[in-house]
């Protein structure tokens, strides 16, 4: 492991550089030996790291972290941000993922990024980041190493958290079953998706699912009956295993791993969104709980956000923001506007950088955006009506976020509520009104009939049953409402349809926590806890029966159905929409993609069927490990990315194969030029270059110009130079072009000018050019000499001449260019090379001479020893002398340099030679090789500069 504090002049790459703990009272750590490997324990809490000094302030960089997953508990890697307080000190990054030990007894990566960091060493040691466990966690912190870049480590997960995906539009496929323009004869569920679990997509630990036992909380701790919060096993038949989370140790009575699921996987928050369009659901409200804290706009995340409007619009469902204001209540210090501007706030996040209002499946009514609000006027609630009237006036009358329909919520006894509290005054705001748990034809009838006089529709709340027995630790059966089979459900509906309403509130979709989920719900559950532990079971019921209820009140909202106070029974409810024992329908087609590389693609399909179905997507006719979903994301594309997608979509009645796609990835790092100026003389009267044009996966040809530069490199400065130099360009053993005086013709005044090479001194010097418009795949060399033998000083210049915008990865590239050349003793060879597009770019660079004097090469005069070194302008960032000798830190090892000349096609180098060769990761931009004999000493070597897939 390196000592950290020594990287000042080296750079960083995607592999990143290895960082060591500092020793300090504060951070103090031992070494030691756990599961077969060395690792790093804290013995105060604290391991604290330096960030390397030649990291500019604010830049963000990623640190990975290779720690031992034994115990539970969240890792926290706290940084040194902007200000001056505590918190500014320990600020916990801001994406991470596999924080949280499950026990697995494996060594794990967790990725840490840290967005805003200060690097001034403020923490206790002289610290930039320190990593920790809350306190209480029993098995300590064990990390075998941490490294540290400053873009992103090669890590898909990572990327796609890193991406924010929630900001911007939605730009994905719709299906349009409906308009999203009216509430009219909807069925609207709320929908918490607050569920967590360990190495979720926000990673913090079993959230909804279990309570801490610790001060300060940790959600990290393992579930166990004694800990449990929800009174509904969830039912999990349908979701892939990808999509699951062991519940600790916990077992089902059936003696079953005990599983649970998190609502920021995207595949759950799409198979419920299907399970709504199954059954008659027209959309969802998702709970929003703001506090001054929390969510985006103050640096969380929102993946739940972004998973629900994705998959609203993949299943036909509308959706809109409901505000519970639960949490807002007590969010405030002395100045209670603070609470206002919390919720103004996060709105005009909302609509600015999710552009939530420009979504097409958004519900909105009467051509105005609908907000729902839950809480102002409940009696545990901290709000007095003015500071209510105030945020809902906000929403329906600001000139910019406002012209809203807004819906309100409140307790089921709002009608008892005095013009004195100024209540009533406030529920006049709304459009519409839904009061919480009204039952009751007389209650009902009483609160429409109030509404009515205000000209406020009703929106009556209807619920399965309640239960909060193990979040409350309430023994059975303290605060208790029986499903009844479903027909306590079923009353709720027969009382509010048989009103007239033309809309339906479920209140919940998915809450287990309070016994309230219409969701399907497991027979088989954990054992409960002894003094107040329970789990509500079907009873008899399918799974899926509230679901079913649910539909069937759709259909006697639609007139298909008559309304009976009666339970529907099994028989009378209808087979879903898509015919059973068919295969799978495409609904929509996946739509062909053109995505910037380092970008995300995404290719989605939508598709429908009545029983479970699976997806299995293929790239050029090779099916893709892991990418079973309805959508496919192709995070921080580079040239693999590209390719003929399709996605096979299976039942168990047959598969339907969906139509092929392009994607293609614009803007990626290439060699876009090599030059090298160098002196023929006697011993050296003429040098050799080369360049390989293709690539996987590309085809074609390639727009190619070749310089040699003599006479116009005097007006430059160039002293003694070739007076007239000649070019010729083979391949193979062929000559396909040849130039000794350019002639100052309008075509390679044109192709000088496209790739941006320097003029010509005059149409009638004796440089050399030659621009092959549509040079083939393959092998070419170019051999450069003087007329007659004369010598001198010239450049050699190669140019993709390929326009930028018409890259893509399927274009042909200089996948490698070289040269060959005499390098006389106490001189050196500078290779200069340009790399385009918009992402790094690795290369592998190669100074080799030794075994050019071996078989099959056998050449004569080689230099025995050469180096090779990387700049960066005048800085020399990365070298290497011997090639399986790395040197300096972060360099690549003999295993890595032999693996990447196996990957772009190299000839091996024996193992014990002197060659020379190393691994860079490099952002576009201009660069030079530079060779030389160690010691000084001449000789005939070879320089390779390759682009490494």
């Amino acid at each position: 492991m390196a000592a950290a504090g020594i990287y000042s002049s080296l750079p960083l790459s995607a592999a990143g550089t290895d960082l060591s703990p500092v020793q300090a009272t504060a951070v103090a750590f031992v070494t030691e030996t756990a599961g077969g490997r060395t690792v790093w324990r804290p013995t105060n809490r604290y391991l604290g790291f330096q960030i390397p000094k030649n990291f500019a302030p604010n830049t963000r960089v990623t640190i990975e972290v290779e720690y031992l997953d034994a115990g539970s508990g969240r890792l926290f890697a706290e940084y040194d941000t902007h200000g001056t307080l505590p918190n500014d000190i320990y600020r916990d990054a801001e994406v991470h993922t596999r924080s949280s030990r499950i026990d697995t007894g494996t060594f794990v990566k967790s990725y840490q990024v840290f967005e805003v960091p200060v690097l001034t060493r403020r923490q206790a040691g002289a610290c930039d980041f320190r990593l920790t466990l809350l306190e209480g966690d029993a098995t300590p912190l064990q990390v075998a190493a941490v490294r540290i870049t400053a873009g992103l480590f090669d890590d898909e997960r990572l990327h796609y958290a890193a991406s924010r995906p929630w900001l911007g539009g939605y730009n994905g496929p719709t299906l349009d079953t409906f308009p999203n323009t009216s509430l009219d004869q909807k069925i609207m569920v709320g929908y918490q998706g607050w569920y967590r679990t360990p190495n979720d997509w926000d990673d913090r630990g079993w959230a909804h699912w279990t309570r801490s036992t610790t001060n300060p909380p940790n959600t990290s701790q393992l579930p166990s009956s004694s800990n449990l919060t929800v009174d509904q096993w969830p039912d999990l038949t349908e979701l892939s295993p990808a999509s699951r989370y062991r519940a600790g140790n916990l077992l089902t009575k059936s003696g079953k791993p005990a599983e649970l699921f998190s609502s920021t996987d995207k595949e759950t928050v799409r198979n419920h969104f299907r399970w709504m369009r199954l059954h008659g659901i027209d959309g969802a409200y998702l709970q929003r709980f703001v506090t001054k804290r929390s969510l985006a706009v103050n640096g969380g995340t929102e993946f739940v956000l972004h998973h629900v409007r994705e998959a609203a619009n993949l299943e036909g469902r509308i959706w809109a923001i409901e505000y519970d204001i639960s949490s807002l209540d007590t969010d405030y210090s002395a100045d209670r506007s603070e609470r206002y501007d919390t919720i103004v706030a996060d709105w005009k996040w909302l609509v600015d950088e999710t552009k939530l209002l420009r979504d097409p499946r958004y519900a909105r009514h009467g051509g105005k955006p609908v907000v729902f609000i839950w809480g102002f006027s409940v009696p545990d609630r901290d709000f007095t009506a003015a500071e209510a009237n105030r945020i809902v006036n906000f929403f329906k009358r600001d000139p910019v976020y406002g012209g809203n329909h807004v819906i309100g919520g409140g307790p089921n006894t709002w009608r008892t509520q005095t013009e004195a509290s100024g209540w009533p005054e406030h529920y006049r705001l709304y459009d519409e009104f839904l009061a919480w748990q009204q039952r009751g034809s007389t209650a009902l009838t009483a609160d429409k009939d109030r509404l009515a006089t205000w000209g406020i529709t009703q929106v009556p709340h209807v619920w399965p049953g309640f239960s909060w027995h193990n979040l409350k630790f309430y023994a059975p059966f303290r605060q208790y409402t029986d499903r009844a089979g479903g027909q306590f459900y079923w009353d709720r509906i027969y009382e509010a349809l048989r009103l007239g309403t033309s809309r339906l509130f479920v209140g919940m979709f998915d809450e287990y926590d309070e016994g309230t989920a219409i969701m399907p719900m497991s027979d088989d559950p954990p054992e409960p806890f002894g003094a107040y532990g329970f789990f509500e079971t079907n009873k008899g019921r399918p799974g899926d029966w509230w679901l079913q209820l649910t539909k069937a009140a759709k259909e006697v909202m639609l007139g298909t159905r008559a309304l009976s106070p009666s339970l529907p029974s099994p028989e009378s409810l209808p087979p879903d929409r898509v015919a059973l024992g068919t295969p799978p329908t495409i609904v929509a087609q996946p739509k062909p993609q053109a995505i910037t590389a380092g970008g995300n693609g995404l290719v989605s399909v939508f598709a429908a069927s009545a029983t479970p179905f699976t997806y299995q997507w293929y790239r050029d006719g090779t099916s893709l490990p892991g990418a079973t979903g309805a959508s496919l994301l192709l995070p921080n594309a580079r040239a693999t990315a590209a390719g003929s997608y399709r996605v096979v979509i299976t039942n168990s009645a047959g598969r339907t194969e969906s139509a092929a796609v392009e994607l293609d990835v614009f803007g990626l790092g290439r060699l876009s030029n090599l030059s090298v100026l160098t002196t023929l003389d006697a011993t050296s009267p003429r040098f050799i270059a080369g360049t390989v044009i293709g690539g996987a996966g590309t085809s074609g040809n390639k727009p190619l110009l070749i310089r040699a530069a003599g006479p116009s490199l005097a007006p430059l400065g160039v002293p003694a130079v070739l007076a007239d130099p000649k070019l010729e360009i083979y391949s193979g053993a062929s000559a396909t072009a040849a130039n000794d005086n350019w002639g100052g013709t309008a075509a390679l005044i044109t192709a000088f000018n496209a790739v941006g090479a320097f003029p010509f001194a005059a149409s009638g010097s004796r440089d050399a050019a030659v621009f092959q418009p549509a040079m083939p795949p393959g092998g070419h060399t170019v051999e450069i000499s003087g007329v007659d033998g004369a010598t001198g000083a010239v450049i050699l210049e190669l140019y993709d001449s390929t326009p930028s915008s018409q890259l893509t990865a399927r274009t042909p590239r200089l996948v490698n260019v070289s040269v060959l050349k005499q390098i006389n003793a106490g001189e050196k060879l500078i290779a200069g090379f340009t790399l385009g597009g918009v992402v790094p770019t690795q290369v592998l660079v190669r100074a080799v001479g030794p075994t050019l004097g071996t078989a099959p090469f056998n050449l004569g005069g080689v230099m025995t020893d050469p180096t090779v070194e990387l700049f960066t302008g005048q800085t020399a960032t990365a070298g290497n002398d011997q090639w399986e000798t790395p040197s300096g830190v972060g360099a690549a090892t003999a295993a890595q340099l032999s693996r990447a000349f196996q990957q772009v096609g190299a000839f091996a180098l024996p193992p014990g030679s002197k060659d020379a060769a190393l691994l860079a990761t490099l952002p576009p931009g201009s660069y030079t090789a530079q060779v030389g004999g160690s010691g000084g000493a001449g000789g005939i070597a070879i320089v390779e500069i390759y682009e490494v897939p």
